[in-house]
């Protein structure tokens, strides 16, 4: 069975399996004092960084209490499926992968069927190849098995993040959702991955991601992206998908539960990356 083997463990997280998980076990059990707000409404989908964990874990972190009911803790009763898409930061070519991924605490199965459909509806090819060199779903995936250790996985890589491809993906995955006869918030969830604004000083990083992440809280896509294309952020298409697939389904407003910058890590405010994790609901 073809797997998909970890490209940035040792370098983005831990590559020893019980490094990565005290590191996980921590992160997750501070959530909650670095959360700004709590999510008790239905979750369809989140928003979550995806650098180094140094930087940007305890973001990742809370985006994914907001998912499932246990808030930081594992839920291995969970075995549905996590659809995580990101940007390509090194192939501007849009693929869906169906084969297993590797990561320290375990492989993570794929949902071929669903993975499958999915491909067919959006006219987007199943082609491991382009996940290979990729950072922006692997940085998350530990993060997904540590808390739903028996979820099963698709990766979508968006390589087209204008506004027509952004939103026509969110549609076709909430119609194989739909036609599945599996609900987004309960059997599936939706990850988008993305980082914030890129190295600019972190008064004008915050100030700038705040104004374009702003526009979730009533899902307006369409404001969103005259923002964001404007900007750094390297995952808006993603999240545009995921905001999407999330409206269709039922979701009607975001809420941003946590923001910083890899300045409010390392103390350098003159050149940061923008971290936020966001819950549509």
């Amino acid at each position: 069975m073809l797997v998909r083997p970890c490209a940035y463990a040792g370098s983005f997280y831990p590559a020893d399996p019980d490094s990565l998980f005290r590191t996980l076990e921590y992160l997750f059990s501070h959530s909650d004092e670095y959360s700004s707000i709590r999510v008790s409404e239905k979750v369809y989908g989140i928003v979550s960084p995806h650098a180094g964990y140094v930087y940007s874990g305890q973001i990742a972190a809370i985006a994914l209490c907001a998912l499932g009911n246990k808030g930081g803790s594992p839920d291995p009763d969970f075995t549905g499926t996590i659809i995580i898409i990101g940007p390509g930061h090194r192939s501007p070519h849009s693929a869906i992968s169906s084969c297993e991924w590797e990561t320290p605490l375990g492989n993570i199965a794929s949902d071929e069927q669903l993975a499958s459909v999915i491909s067919h509806v959006s006219g987007i090819a199943i082609n491991e190849q382009v996940f290979l060199p990729e950072h922006g779903i692997e940085v998350i995936l530990p993060f997904v098995k540590y808390r739903f250790p028996n979820a099963r996985f698709i990766a979508i890589q968006l390589g087209d993040q204008r506004l027509e491809p952004s939103i026509a993906l969110g549609e076709s995955v909430a119609s194989c959702i739909a036609d599945s006869g599996k609900k987004l918030g309960k059997d599936v969830y939706i990850i988008a991955s993305s980082d914030g604004s890129h190295y600019i000083s972190h008064n004008e990083a915050k100030k700038t991601d705040t104004l374009t992440l702003s526009t979730l809280s009533d899902l307006d896509c369409y404001e969103f992206y005259k923002r964001a294309k404007h900007t750094t952020m390297c995952g808006y298409g993603p999240t545009i998908a995921m905001v999407t697939a999330a409206q269709i389904c039922g979701a009607k407003q975001g809420v941003c539960l946590a923001y910083q910058t890899s300045g409010d890590v390392t103390g350098d405010h003159a050149q940061v990356v923008g971290y936020a994790a966001v819950a549509v609901v």
